[in-house]
């Protein structure tokens, strides 16, 4: 659990409106203050029309309150994704008329006077013609957004400024994701200590944002804190809603090294490495079990495993999840059973058994699986080829072993390590005899980030 998820996570509410916010502190008071507002969940959203295209063509709008770094953000952004390797064109759309130019921040680090003069003349000259969202500028924008497709143009951005107009609902009917950036003021909207000139402003509170573009079927893929003052970033992962939560320091224009900005970085390879359409398919997960009555607050504890593992073995093939005729949730898998058996030099036969598994937590598992080896099966793996896999994952064997099977079985429990899940395995039995080199008579030992696995022989008396 991140601190993101934990009660009572949001320090604005001990604070006053005067008092500073750091990096921290503000990422967690949007993240709270946003996750807290309806908007469109990503489950339904995958299902949409736009949640299709997104996974084709992304068109994210960089959203938040005026003068809260947007332009400086999208730079960043750029620079990180196009440091991926492989990454697509990042490309990005100015959808405010009097918004900066694409190499806006770029001239401001050889020459910011002449930038700035430029940017000045270009707002003096856009106002004194009049109305700067004519109908025009309007359509031909809004074509522009519709009109992005894949191949060419899988990863789109666009800037709208800092106004929830109509003209910008317009324009934003076309896009399929939002990233929402606030400064301090707007997080301190958003804790309800902002001060009474920036409440009622709706472009200064980020659940406004939320809401304008709910209202248009988009979800917010992403929250960033513009900590200006501070020193570095934040980073905090994902939050319940499925956005990337960050927090990155000095938005000052010209200021574009990416090596001091992880939570930028971060959040550019959640956008290029399939981070979010992942999230999406793992809300999806969560969605399917509550309503079937799996109590997720015992997962994750001792013996249990969390939904994350689940979502692992669901993704990786080695899972399914189906719905029984009782509507109960079944999850299932196919496993090969290896007996594993040596015969000394004295013709003892000896059987490996799992004694138990350690957990990270120091709490333990006798296992008693009346196998020596389980090796889950993976969607169209060779069963034969799984179990050899599975002896050389867990046994460190490096070379072939003597391998003959024995049958096939059906089998269903509830599950132990996913509680208020049914398990139904099918199982696939082997017997393997070690050779000499192969045989250690101390037994094996799996070690694993979150468990370690011991195994011990033990005589066939029969």
């Amino acid at each position: 659990m991140s601190d993101l998820d934990k009660p009572g996570s949001s320090p604005i509410t001990q604070k006053q409106g005067d008092e500073h916010l750091s990096g921290q502190e503000g990422m967690t008071t949007l993240s709270n203050a946003l996750a807290a507002t309806p908007g469109v969940s990503f489950p339904d959203f995958a299902r949409s029309p736009k949640g299709q295209e997104f996974l084709e063509t992304k068109k994210i709008v960089i959203a938040g309150a005026p003068q809260s770094g947007k332009s400086v953000l999208r730079e960043l952004l750029k620079r990180s994704i196009r440091a991926i390797p492989n990454a697509p064109y990042p490309y990005f759309l100015t959808a405010a008329p009097d918004g900066e130019w694409a190499g806006f921040q770029e001239s401001v680090r050889t020459d910011p006077d002449l930038a700035r003069k430029m940017k000045t003349d270009y707002k003096t000259a856009i106002k004194e013609g009049g109305s700067m969202f004519t109908p025009e500028y309007v359509t031909r924008i809004s074509d522009s957004v519709k009109n992005l497709s894949a191949p060419h143009s899988p990863l789109n951005f666009l800037d709208i400024g800092g106004k929830m107009t109509l003209e910008n609902r317009g324009i934003c009917e076309g896009a399929n994701a939002a990233i929402i950036l606030c400064g301090e003021r707007a997080a301190k909207v958003a804790g309800g200590v902002g001060s009474t000139e920036d409440q009622a402003q709706p472009e200064m509170n980020p659940r406004e944002w939320k809401e304008f573009f709910s209202g248009l079927g988009i979800p917010v893929i992403g929250v960033i804190y513009s900590d200006y003052t501070g020193k570095e970033d934040a980073i905090g992962g994902i939050d319940k809603t499925g956005a990337f939560v960050g927090s990155s320091h000095y938005f000052e224009r010209g200021e574009l090294d990416i090596e001091s900005r992880p939570a930028i970085r971060a959040f550019a390879e959640y956008l290029v490495k399939g981070g979010v359409e992942r999230e999406m398919r793992r809300q999806m997960l969560v969605e399917k079990l509550h309503p079937a009555g799996v109590d997720l607050s015992t997962w994750g504890y001792g013996a249990t495993k969390t939904v994350e593992q689940l979502f692992q073995e669901i993704e990786g093939g080695e899972a399914e999840l189906v719905t029984a005729s009782d509507g109960r949730l079944v999850r299932k898998t196919a496993v090969a059973n290896i007996e594993v058996q040596y015969t000394d030099a004295a013709k003892k036969r000896w059987r490996l058994i799992e004694r138990k598994q350690v957990f990270a937590d120091g709490s333990e598992r006798e296992r008693g699986l009346g196998t020596s080896v389980a090796e889950k099966l993976k969607v169209g793996e060779n069963v034969p080829e799984a179990a050899v896999r599975g002896l050389q994952e867990e046994l460190g064997f490096s070379e072939m072993v003597a391998l003959s099977g024995t049958g096939v079985e059906l089998k269903e429990a509830d599950s132990p390590s996913y509680p208020g899940l049914r398990a139904q395995y099918e199982i696939h039995a082997f017997t393997a005899e070690l050779s000499p080199e192969q045989y250690k008579p101390e037994g094996y030992i799996e070690a694993q980030p979150d468990k370690s696995t011991y195994f011990e022989w033990e005589e066939v008396t029969s």
